[in-house]
């Protein structure tokens, strides 16, 4: 999708995730400790953490001991504390759990309301 002229990007990014949400969406957050350190990244998980946490669904990239690693600092607090407590994500690092990204789809498809793959009806002609 285009940018819309005179409108932040974040303003945007907000506005089509709560959109996606109101329609059963989920939010899919790929984290490695390159994200956890990221201040827009951490701002894209603390956003949904506020609305639904159960329409967030956490990939995981690198090893969890890696990611336990990552000092909290500026907004990253409760996305290193969700990984030190050991909240739930699919571990895709290589040799993980989910390190097949068929195994992720498949459990991020499971998360879905039914129907969601479903193709769109087609558009009647002139």
């Amino acid at each position: 999708d285009e940018m819309l002229p005179g409108e932040h990007w974040s303003v945007q990014w907000q506005k089509a995730v709560l959109a996606a949400l109101a329609n059963g969406g989920i939010l899919i957050c790929f984290v490695d400790s390159a994200y956890m350190r990221s201040h827009t990244c951490c701002s894209e998980f603390n956003f949904v953490s506020s609305r639904q946490l159960n329409q967030r669904v956490v990939v995981t990239l690198e090893p969890l001991a890696v990611l336990k690693e990552v000092e909290p600092e500026g907004n990253n607090g409760p996305l290193v504390f969700y990984i030190r407590e050991g909240r739930q994500v699919l571990q895709a690092h290589p040799g993980g759990p989910y390190d097949d990204m068929a195994r992720v789809a498949e459990a991020v498809a499971s998360r879905l309301p039914a129907g969601a793959f479903e193709e769109p009806a087609p558009v009647p002609g002139p």
